[in-house]
């Protein structure tokens, strides 16, 4: 966790006065017991949920710089033109949304202000790539019912216990 709180930390540093965490320390509190408390806001959560949130941030913030945009705090505009991005890349229906969610982790840990709910124009980007993307699943032929009655019979002689059966039968749908 301490490398990805580190990789926080970098982000906050570049957000600036933008990241409330950067601010003077709270009322009450010594310099030293506000960095301590910064620390441990800063490692808190879960380790994939930090690691995956940080990742999306930092490609967000290399393509703002390469494009030139200001992310520090993000605009609803800002956001929709990334948005925009992830679809012209040929993104998966899942991206946007895991974006959006990591984008609003890092600016609650951060204190920054960000965009609330999700803009009708993202949501529109969004519903774009599920058609595009769920073209491909829609078209497929699908496999004929007694194929499918015939494999389940298959599994359920085959295997003496039924988590046995229901293992090779998943084992078989992640395979085809």
């Amino acid at each position: 966790k301490s490398k990805w709180a580190a990789r926080l930390q970098k982000i906050a540093t570049k957000a600036g006065a933008a990241a409330k965490i950067n601010g003077p320390a709270r009322d009450g509190l010594s310099a030293k017991e506000d960095e301590a408390i910064k620390a441990i806001v800063l490692k808190s959560g879960a380790f994939r949920t930090m690691r995956q949130s940080v990742r999306a941030w930092e490609k967000f913030d290399q393509w703002a710089t390469e494009v030139g945009v200001g992310i520090y705090p993000p605009t609803d505009a800002v956001v929709v033109k990334y948005a925009l991005h992830l679809e012209s890349s040929g993104c998966g229906p899942s991206v946007i949304p895991a974006f959006f969610y990591s984008l609003g982790w890092v600016c609650r840990r951060l204190a920054m202000d960000a965009p609330g709910r999700m803009s009708p124009e993202v949501k529109g980007v969004i519903d774009k790539v599920y058609t595009e993307r769920g073209k491909e699943l829609k078209e497929a032929a699908p496999m004929p019912f007694e194929i499918v009655a015939a494999l389940e019979r298959f599994v359920v002689e085959c295997f003496d216990k039924e988590s046995e059966a229901l293992l090779g039968w998943a084992a078989y749908l992640l395979s085809s």
